[in-house]
């Protein structure tokens, strides 16, 4: 296992129920996970044409988090979505990982090596 300093860092994306919000916002906490955007939205469920014309549809309202981690602590909260909330299970949620270790930001733009 690698050692903290030399932990990749990676953006977690986790889209799952909005009712469980809370919840999953305490255990990304409780895991090291401080640094999250979260925001709401409406996820996409197959329904037959007579569902959705006679209003029968679910209507499904999730949670998008977005979560500046190492990969280490990711990968530890990603198994604690399996065991506390059963990400295994079908309709729970999506969660994965991007690598951002090569993300640069300077804040201000250069022109010929002088700042603006």
């Amino acid at each position: 296992m690698k050692s903290e300093e030399s932990d990749s860092i990676v953006l977690m994306t986790l889209i799952a129920r909005r009712e469980l919000k809370d919840d999953y916002l305490a255990a990304l906490s409780e895991s090291g996970i401080h640094l999250v955007n979260s925001s709401f939205g409406r996820g996409f469920v197959e329904a037959g044409y007579l569902e959705y014309t006679f209003g029968l549809a679910r209507d499904i309202r999730v949670a998008v988090m977005l979560c500046v981690s190492t990969q280490t602590k990711a990968d530890a909260f990603l198994k604690r979505l399996v065991e506390e909330f059963d990400f295994d299970e079908p309709h729970t949620g999506i969660a994965f990982t991007m690598p951002i270790d090569n993300f640069l930001y300077t804040g201000r733009r250069m022109d010929n090596g002088k700042q603006e």
